[in-house]
């Protein structure tokens, strides 16, 4: 319960004396006032006393009364008597309505077991009589008229007089005192207000502590309404993502990077994982800026030294770097072109980049990392080689140009376009069996850059990015063999424009899309050492379609049955450098110059082929 005086009692005490229909019990502690009030001649309501607050009160000060009664003054609703019990005396306290008058003293036994009570005031004492319902008898032995106590007393105690007052038991209920002496008088007002300011000056630092914690569950308050506000917005967003019917491969790729895609039930689900850097790798690749070659590193530095030429040996490059022949090319070019500085490209997200791109690309036999980096090389050949200077490259030309080139075949699931058309596969009719798959390869790589981290083309300004993306797009997408006939008849015409020479933008795009193109099917013009083994690793790939086709019991593409391998394909790789290969050759060797060497490569393949395949149709000896 406490020591204090609650505010509301202070405040209130005038005007409860001053009730007709209630009287007050006031309880000293610590020279300190609580007042209660009770319907008067009623039986008081319980106490509520807080008894942990009273034990550890108890606990300090050494000393606990126990308040034994309320009495009823037989004479007068106005008067209250409050006894008090310690562990060998008892305390007595008279008050009157509007002056209240104190007297206290020990109770002892008499020869009956009557407790007396001494000390009461001159010629005035009581004795008690504890029951249930027990009753105190004031006795006066005398004329007390001129003594100090107050008139309502004496018209109660006359001489020689006992008066009998009833009083209630309050079992249990504990009070705190303490040891000190009890007063016979109230405080003064002085001592009072004193006490008063003091609990005062309690209640304010408590408030203070209360203020603290306010404000302190205030900035909570605003720091989960703002962490509700966020989640609410993600919500949103993902609600409006579900609603909308996002695109798949929005969902997939959003987060930047390569991403999982099932083609169709016949192709190798493909997880992408990036190829971890090797730290003497990247410094090797580092040092062909300015066409220096770190040494640390001899095998990697050796083989880029060869990159501009036209028999770089690009197995030899991915078996050096442990498969990863597209990053570590894609990053030695990137530094070739010296783009980091010219296009502020940050350095760490360049190699985000090339590892996304390295990673999305399947093991399939032949459209794998291992064709990519080689068209990326042949692609770098040309335009090293002529190119570049005939149409006056820009920075993000080249830049455009190796993402185009090293992307032209992103997760390819080595099932071609017509594969797709056939099976009626959901890229086929998102794409509406126009460029499927290449259309497939430019999103997935553009999608791939909508993380910030993989973004290469970030540091660029807005017009220079929708240069660079539509200059890849062009690119990516003239490699479909559906286009070709198109795109070459395009540029001979203006490549033969004796009015408007090749010097527009569009022309460039032409003129790099024809680069590509170009390098995409350079395996047949390539010496034959390098060559043979990229026939096997086609023919490997074309079978794996074949033999897919006949479980659907549909026809089996041209080339395709591994039945035939003998003759068939032979036959195909003639008819390919008859009708695509060398008529292109020839084509960029008017254009320029430099690539006319490749055309002499495409004569002695195309023989090579025509003794296998007169090999194969030539009777074995000895058969009938």
């Amino acid at each position: 319960m406490g020591c204090a005086v609650s505010h509301a009692v202070k405040q209130d005490r005038q005007s409860r004396y001053n009730s007709e229909d209630s009287v007050s019990i006031t309880r000293k502690y610590r020279y300190a006032y609580v007042e209660d009030t009770y319907e008067v001649g009623k039986k008081p309501r319980d106490n509520k006393v807080d008894t942990d607050t009273d034990q550890e009160e108890s606990q300090r000060i050494g000393q606990t009364v126990t308040a034994i009664g309320q009495v009823s003054l037989a004479n007068s609703d106005e008067k209250l008597l409050m006894i008090c019990q310690t562990d060998s005396d008892f305390v007595a306290k008279l008050y009157i309505k509007h002056d209240p008058f104190v007297f206290e003293g020990s109770f002892i036994n008499d020869e009956q077991g009557v407790k007396k009570f001494s000390q009461c005031g001159e010629g005035l004492y009581a004795s008690i009589d504890m029951e249930d319902e027990g009753r105190i008898e004031l006795h006066c032995e005398e004329d007390l008229s001129s003594s100090v106590f107050p008139v309502e007393l004496l018209t109660t105690c006359s001489a020689s007089q006992t008066v009998i007052y009833n009083f209630f038991i309050l079992p249990g209920l504990s009070l705190c005192i303490s040891p000190e002496p009890t007063s016979p008088h109230l405080c003064t007002v002085e001592a009072r207000i004193s006490e008063l300011e003091s609990e005062t000056e309690k209640i304010t630092e408590h408030a203070d502590e209360i203020e603290v914690e306010v404000k302190h569950l205030h900035v909570t308050t605003l720091s989960l309404t703002k962490a509700i506000d966020v989640s609410n917005s993600n919500l949103q967003k993902s609600f409006r993502r579900l609603t909308s019917r996002e695109n798949i491969l929005d969902v997939l790729y959003n987060q930047g990077g390569a991403k999982p895609f099932l083609h169709n039930s016949f192709a190798d689900v493909h997880h992408p994982t990036p190829m971890l850097i090797n730290t003497k790798f990247l410094t090797a690749v580092k040092s062909v800026q300015g066409n220096s070659h770190d040494n640390e590193h001899s095998a990697l530095s050796e083989c880029l030294k060869h990159m501009d030429e036209w028999d770089f040996d690009i197995f030899k490059l991915d078996k050096v770097t442990n498969g990863g022949a597209l990053l570590y090319l894609g990053l030695a070019l990137c530094y070739r072109y010296d783009l980091p500085n010219l296009l502020n490209i940050d350095e760490e997200v360049m190699v985000n980049f090339w590892q996304g791109i390295h990673a999305g690309y399947h093991r399939n036999a032949y459209h794998n990392q291992l064709h990519a980096a080689d068209v990326l090389q042949i692609t770098h050949f040309i335009i090293v080689n002529g190119l570049g200077k005939a149409m006056c490259m820009k920075p993000i030309d080249h830049l455009a140009a190796l993402v185009a080139a090293a992307a032209h075949d992103y997760d390819h699931p080595g099932l071609n376009n017509n594969f797709h058309i056939r099976t009626k596969s959901y890229l086929a009719t998102l794409y509406n069996d126009r460029s499927v798959l290449e259309n497939h390869h430019s999103s997935c790589v553009f999608e791939g850059l909508r993380h910030i981290d993989h973004d290469i083309l970030s540091s660029l300004t807005t017009d220079s990015r929708k240069t660079v993306r539509d200059t890849a797009l062009d690119m990516i997408l003239s490699t479909d063999m559906g286009s070709h006939a198109k795109i070459v008849s395009n540029f001979k015409r203006r490549l033969r424009d004796p009015v408007a020479p090749l010097n527009r933008r569009d022309d460039l795009r032409l003129c790099l899309s024809m680069a590509v193109k170009t390098a995409d099917i350079s395996n047949c013009s390539r010496p034959l050492h390098l060559y043979a083994q990229w026939a096997d690793r086609i023919a490997e790939e074309f079978y794996i379609q074949g033999d897919a086709e006949l479980n659907l019991f549909v026809p089996v593409s041209p080339f395709m049955d591994r039945g035939r391998h003998a003759t068939d394909f032979p036959n195909g790789q003639i008819s390919f450098i008859n009708y695509i290969v060398s008529p292109l050759f020839e084509l960029m060797s008017e254009f320029l110059p430099e690539l006319s060497f490749a055309n002499e490569y495409c004569s002695s393949n195309r023989a090579y082929w025509s003794k296998m395949l007169q090999d194969a149709r030539a009777p074995v000896a000895g058969s009938v």
